[in-house]
């Protein structure tokens, strides 16, 4: 199983990785505030685990907005 980690970066609001991890990931409005935060706080964390070829583009998605992802096999 892969995973889709979000790093923490200096460029992105609160608001717009929220949005985007909605958006792209699915995820529910509370998860991705979560999220947003554990990166925030931890300088990242993971948003999303499953198929490789899945995660992949959610995480071109994100690319594309100029969140700072990676893709773990």
């Amino acid at each position: 199983m892969a995973k889709l980690v979000l790093h923490n970066d200096d460029k992105n609001s609160f608001i717009f990785v929220k949005a985007c991890l909605i958006r792209y990931c699915e995820h529910m409005p509370i998860q991705a505030e979560q999220c947003a935060l554990i990166a925030h706080n931890n300088k990242k964390v993971t948003i999303k685990g499953g198929d490789f070829m899945e995660l992949l583009d959610m995480k071109n998605n994100l690319e594309k907005h100029d969140l700072l992802v990676e893709l773990i096999e």
